[in-house]
């Protein structure tokens, strides 16, 4: 659990447990977990970090948890502060821990909560349009920039390092489920993908975004076993997105783009009401993510354009929940 703390920045209890599970009992589980890390004090509410109405309330891991972390992994302050993804600092007005930065949220705070939204949107949506025929299974691995290090060679044998940070990383697995005489049949995996999603609020310069794609190009192949998917929410215009798909089609990167005009949706819009969110493994309470905590988005509909396709696709061209089976699970609403 601290380790997601690390991994997920800035989230709420309630959404750190939801990372979990969406089951009720689960997640009361997971709140009482996290209470007892907020109790030793390793993890804790972050401070002074902007916009506070956007950011109040939520978590990150205190000096003592980072020291325990390193301590379970065999490594040491210096070497983690140095080489760890995670944003850290040295309290030089204190005992000189080092604790988990939040500086950069002052500056990146929109971009961040834009991430997590659409994070928090992809996994409550995949478990809204799971059913008896066919479940999305997603994790979230992180959404904070996870550097990617490679080494790209050069001439006369000399090799130079770079890297490459998604802005949130997650998992994707797809499962086909049968029905034989009215008894529900053991899933089996259809498909499973590497998501690296980036957000683009506009203020990128296409020069820029082009050098970031120079460098995914250059790792691509490494990552074909995982079956990469470049996911890009661009917060612009179409005009945009086109020129995104047109530099990932150059770079022969398999990606996907959605505008947040087509990804939200209004409170009101019937999808909500069709789509409640359901375990077909077992008949749980399933908890629902409110509106505004996922920014409306609803990502598991045919608003998706690709680098493969034309038009407006389902999200990585699957839909296996696709048909309609009785569910006699339960919903609760948050």
């Amino acid at each position: 659990m601290l380790v997601e703390v690390g991994n997920n920045p800035l989230f709420t209890t309630f959404e750190l447990a939801y990372l979990r599970d969406g089951a009720l009992r689960a997640i009361r589980k997971e709140l009482d977990r996290l209470q007892q890390l907020g109790a030793l004090g390793l993890i804790k509410t972050a401070d002074d970090v902007g916009p506070r109405c956007i950011h109040e309330g939520r978590k990150i891991l205190t000096w003592r948890g980072i020291e325990l972390l390193a301590e379970y992994w065999g490594t040491s302050i210096d070497v983690m502060q140095r080489l760890h993804p995670w944003p850290q600092k040295k309290d030089v007005k204190g005992m000189g821990h080092v604790e988990y930065a939040t500086r950069w949220a002052s500056k990146t705070g929109m971009h961040q909560h834009l991430t997590r939204e659409f994070a928090l949107a992809l996994l409550g949506g995949a478990r809204r349009v799971s059913n008896g025929r066919g479940e999305v299974r997603i994790r979230i691995d992180t959404t904070i920039a996870s550097r990617i290090v490679f080494k790209i060679e050069q001439s006369a044998g000399e090799a130079s390092v770079s890297l490459v940070a998604p802005d949130a990383r997650a998992q994707a697995e797809f499962w086909r489920c049968g029905w034989v005489d009215g008894q529900r049949m053991p899933p089996h995996l259809l498909d499973r993908h590497a998501l690296l999603i980036e957000v683009d609020r506009g203020t990128v310069p296409l020069t820029r975004l082009a050098q970031r794609l120079d460098r995914y190009a250059a790792i691509w192949r490494s990552l074909e076993r995982q079956k990469p998917a470049l996911v890009w929410v661009i917060d612009g215009s179409p005009f945009r997105e086109k020129q995104i798909l047109d530099m990932m089609r150059e770079q022969n990167i398999h990606g996907w783009t959605a505008t947040i005009e087509r990804l939200v949706l209004p409170q009101e819009d019937t999808w909500w009401l069709i789509h409640p969110p359901v375990n077909p493994s077992r008949p749980d309470c399933m908890v629902e993510l409110r509106w505004n905590t996922v920014g409306g988005m609803a990502p598991w509909r045919c608003v998706w354009m690709s680098t493969d396709e034309t038009g407006y696709q389902p999200f990585l061209g699957k839909e296996p929940w696709r048909g309609s089976v009785p569910s006699n699970a339960k919903q609760c609403a948050r």
